[in-house]
């Protein structure tokens, strides 16, 4: 009778040779599994570039998240202009004024004070570099409320301004890219206050007015210009 120990030599030297008998299974060798790589930096140079990496990421992401949300107004009331494009000309010259009007109060503040003086001096200086102060006193006075001297200052808020005084701050405040304060400006202002009868000139004061408030909405500066911002010490001498 085979015994256990005879039946395993058996299959050792036979079964597990392949037919040849010099291959024994056991003096296979075994494969080695690889080291594993690890995942994080292993000195402390990776760990330094790893923290400035993740630091410039986070900030250039925070800036950009937060120029989205600052300046998400932008967008959207450009996509309210463009969908005033056949309103009556009575009711698309109000809507633009107020569309207008809320963002100048979401970029600067309803509150922000103005001196209508110096919103016609750099409007004065602007056009003519080299017009001098006097001289531009002088012309001045023709866009101060009643014809009063462009020195006194007149100050008013942002939510209160109006008229010539509004288109000239918007063209201030767009650098120069749009031009409200023409006769296309005049126009606008006309249409609040009168009907105008003509069609064909309806339509393209509504075209152009839509064209350059877009301009002026995705070009308007960020913050309020220095040169036309009122100083706690010029309201109190006031």
């Amino acid at each position: 009778m085979i015994t256990a120990n005879e039946l395993n030599r058996v299959i050792e030297q036979h079964d597990f040779t392949f037919g040849n008998p010099v291959l024994q299974l056991n003096e296979f060798i075994g494969i080695s599994q690889p080291t594993m790589t690890a995942f994080f930096p292993q000195t402390w140079g990776w760990w330094l570039l790893l923290l400035f990496v993740t630091l410039f990421v986070s900030r250039f992401s925070y800036q950009r998240i937060r120029y989205w949300y600052s300046n998400r107004y932008r967008k959207q009331a450009v996509k309210r202009i463009l969908s005033y494009k056949n309103q009556p000309v009575e009711r698309f010259s109000l809507l633009l004024l107020q569309e207008i009007k809320q963002a100048l109060a979401t970029a600067y503040g309803s509150d922000t004070e103005i001196d209508l003086a110096k919103l016609t001096l750099s409007k004065q200086a602007l056009l003519n570099p080299g017009l001098s102060k006097r001289s531009v006193n002088a012309t001045a006075s023709i866009y101060s409320p009643n014809g009063c001297n462009a020195n006194k200052s007149v100050i008013v808020t942002l939510a209160a301004i109006e008229g010539l005084a509004l288109l000239l701050l918007l063209d201030l405040t767009a650098e120069h890219q749009c031009a409200f304060n023409t006769s296309l400006g005049d126009a606008w202002q006309q249409s609040l206050l009168s009907k105008i009868d003509d069609e064909q000139a309806v339509l393209a004061m509504q075209n152009k007015l839509i064209e350059q408030s877009c301009i002026w909405l995705i070009h308007h500066t960020a913050a309020f210009p220095i040169a036309l911002q009122t100083a706690i010490t010029e309201r109190t001498d006031a």
